[in-house]
């Protein structure tokens, strides 16, 4: 018998933590999966990157069989100005990369990860950061309009000011996210980018 996946990792019981299959660029998602488990990993941070089209159903069924939760998600294109290492056939346009994490968060919904992380974007230059900064709050409420329409929350990723991210302190992320004015985005805390 398979045994059946929890709900998302909240409704996880015993020892929570996550591998993060951003953090393991070598494994498919597959061996995300398989060494989670073996390692006594209650739930993978799934990454959009890794996931071929077509294969959902089967990575789920592969996520249930291993007793496997979804942490948190990302979207092959998760951040709403560019960050550097993005494909050279990756839109610039703030709008059109909104839309490609707007049909991420379609797709990753039936994961049930806790959170699918979005974030603002750097330029790799601490003096000259990612803009356009007025670009981020239109695009953050249509993402969480989506994200509402989906049952699922956004966590608005702190990212570094040496890393050129325009948005880079909790005060100034949180004032973001009121001025967005949704329930359904809050802010993604990450150790390693907490430092300035």
């Amino acid at each position: 018998m398979t045994p059946r996946r929890p709900r998302s990792f909240a409704d996880v019981d015993h020892p929570r933590f996550a591998v993060c299959s951003y953090s393991t660029p070598h494994n498919s998602i597959y061996d995300d999966v398989e060494q989670a488990s073996a390692v006594g990993a209650s739930a993978v941070g799934i990454w959009e990157g890794k996931m071929a089209q077509g294969e959902d159903d089967r990575l789920l069924e592969h996520m249930a069989t291993h007793g496997i939760a979804t942490s948190t998600a990302v979207p092959e294109r998760h951040s709403v100005l560019g960050i550097p290492f993005d494909l050279p056939d990756t839109p610039t346009d703030p709008g059109e990369r909104t839309d490609l994490i707007c049909r991420s968060i379609e797709r990753l919904a039936k994961f049930s990860p806790s959170a699918i992380a979005v974030a603002p974007g750097t330029s790799g230059d601490a003096d000259h950061p990612a803009g356009p900064y007025e670009a981020l709050v239109p695009n953050l409420r249509t993402i969480a309009e989506v994200a509402e329409a989906n049952d699922m929350l956004i966590g608005f990723e702190l990212l570094a000011a040496r890393r050129g991210c325009p948005v880079n302190t909790l005060p100034d992320m949180a004032a973001m996210i009121d001025e967005v004015g949704s329930s359904h985005i809050g802010i993604m805390f990450d150790i390693f980018h907490s430092w300035p």
